[in-house]
């Protein structure tokens, strides 16, 4: 009758090596973003980027057409950003002070989109600033971003389009 005393150490030995296998990684950002497209007809899109302080990038993509009946397609990826790459987009972070910006201005698209961003951007320590933003399709909107917030939101793009093809 020593099995009961024989699994309660092997369990505990699973749990603390599966525990110690976890990585973690520490937040950089988060956009999401729920778009409509306005080239060839009309196309939903949400995407949801993650980028860890190391240059691991998540991103999550969702495409539908409302006037087919195609569905939803969904297009996941996870990869590394190369250190220049994670350069360009952290001195694009401190150029737009980001941690100072109180969001709610319009971002124009490069790509013909309407919709919402949303930008959660992780500091040191306990650091953190979330931002809503409009996106437009066309410039002269009424509350136009800073330069320097529409400069990084090209460097976000930058990075999703190189290192996930998103």
């Amino acid at each position: 009758m020593r099995l009961p005393a024989l699994v309660a150490p092997v369990i505990l030995a699973v749990m603390t090596a599966a525990a110690a296998s976890a990585q973690t990684v520490k937040p950089l950002l988060h956009l999401h973003t729920s778009l409509t497209y306005h080239v060839h007809g009309i196309q939903d899109a949400d995407h949801d980027l993650f980028v860890a302080a190391d240059g691991t990038a998540t991103g999550q993509l969702v495409t539908a057409d409302p006037l087919s009946s195609l569905g939803w397609s969904l297009n996941a990826k996870t990869a590394r950003a190369s250190t220049a790459q994670l350069a360009a987009l952290q001195a694009a972070l401190g150029r737009a002070q980001i941690g100072q910006q109180t969001g709610g201005c319009e971002v124009e698209s490069r790509s013909l989109a309407d919709g919402v961003a949303e930008l959660t951007w992780y500091g040191r320590g306990l650091r953190k600033n979330a931002l809503i933003f409009t996106v437009v399709s066309t410039s002269g909107g009424g509350n136009p971003c800073p330069p320097e917030l529409q400069a990084l939101f090209q460097a976000i793009d930058e990075l999703s389009a190189a290192v996930l093809a998103q």
